[in-house]
């Protein structure tokens, strides 16, 4: 089966890191999908009333959860239920990330972020999703 890449979605990332922010949206752009950047989870969760286009993915390092880490990816989930979810992190911890996949985070990214890595992922991400989409409208005739 061929790998298809789906372009145009739309990804929002935080980070407290403007060096991340830059490097990432510059790559996604790239790669031709719509990218808004945030330096806290706050400032996403108040964007959120007034978005336009929906959010396919955010990509959210979880150092800025402050051990509430549960608490902001049900914060997260509740203002984009749409959005699939990928945390990003510096530190390799298993335990932090069961909890994370069990409350339904689609993926993990180890800091630094390897750029292709990133590519993978969201190419497996638009392949799940458009896999969904297939099947939902199979479902619907």
């Amino acid at each position: 089966m061929p790998v298809q890449k789906i372009l145009n979605m739309r990804i929002d990332i935080v980070d407290d890191e403007l060096i991340v922010l830059k490097t990432l949206e510059s790559f996604l752009n790239d790669l031709g999908h719509q990218v808004q950047t945030f330096s806290s989870v706050s400032e996403l969760l108040g964007a959120s009333a007034g978005k336009g286009l929906p959010v396919h993915v955010i990509l959210v390092d979880t150092n800025l959860a402050h051990g509430r880490g549960g608490e902001v990816i049900r914060d997260i989930h509740r203002h984009y239920p749409e959005a699939d979810l990928v945390i990003m992190s510096g530190h390799n911890s298993i335990l932090p990330l069961k909890e994370a996949l069990a409350q339904g985070v689609y993926g993990y990214l180890n800091k630094p972020i390897r750029l292709g890595e990133l590519e993978l992922l969201l190419i497996r991400l638009s392949e799940s999703r458009a896999n969904l989409k297939s099947r939902s409208e199979t479902t619907k005739d």
